[in-house]
This record gives structure tokens, sequence and C-alpha cells, in this order.
């Protein structure tokens, strides 16, 4: 019993953790189109990502808060900090090296910020049992 909810917590933490890369990968796409079309400026390519970044570390922890229905604040934070390392890893098999000139900080206080306030909000919208007497 104890493994199974184990194996269902990893595969809902998976799930979750893709949603929030998918929306991710589609709001950096929808910031390089805009740039690329002359809509926006180039100086927008940090903070656009770090905003992708945080938006998907929140649907994350949103979703996990959500399934777990315990522990949000904790739950939202580890949900923010494996997100951000699935993110950081991809980048390194993508690119073959680390980015030269990228300083993961930013990213990385984006990532724990949008888990967390995911994980507090998630939790919050919890359906609540009502006891009749």
């Amino acid at each position: 019993m104890k493994e199974e909810r184990g194996k269902r917590l990893a595969l809902d933490g998976a799930k979750s953790l893709v949603m929030g890369l998918v929306l991710s990968v589609v709001l950096l796409l929808v910031l390089a189109m805009a740039i690329s079309g002359g809509g926006l400026s180039q100086n927008l390519i940090s903070g656009g990502s770090w905003a992708a970044g945080a938006a998907g570390a929140l649907l994350s922890g949103f979703s996990m808060a959500r399934r777990m229905g315990a522990r949000a604040l904790v739950t939202g934070f580890m949900t923010g900090l494996i997100f951000f390392a699935v993110l950081f890893l991809l980048g390194i098999v993508f690119l073959f090296r680390l980015a030269p000139m990228q300083n993961p900080l930013p990213i990385l206080l984006c990532s724990l910020l949008g888990g967390t306030l995911g994980g507090l909000l998630g939790a919050s919208r919890r359906k609540k049992r009502h006891i009749h007497k």
C-alpha cells in the first residue's frame, strides 16, 4: 500500500513538472516570436525568461500541492527546486555545456518563489469538507 502511494506520488510529481515545463517552453516561444517580430526589445530576454520560469514553477507547485493536500509551503518549495534542477539539466543536455554568460541565481530564485507561491495557492484551492450535523 505504501509502495503504491509512493509510485503514485512520483507519477503525480512528474505530471506536475511536465505541465510547468510545457508552459515555460510555450511562454519562451511566444517571447522569442515577439522579439524576432520586432514587437519587443531584446532587453526583455532575461526578464522574460525569468517570468517564464516562475510561471512554469508556479503551475507545477500549484498542481503538486493540489495532489498532495498537505505541507503546501514545503511541497511548493521542493517542486520549485526540482523544477529548476530539471531546467538546469535540460540546458546542459541541449547546449552540451553550461551557458557561459548566464547566472543561474535569478532563475533559481524565480523557480523557488513561483513553486512556493503555487504550492500555497494550490493548497488554498482544495475542496473543503463540510461536516453536516
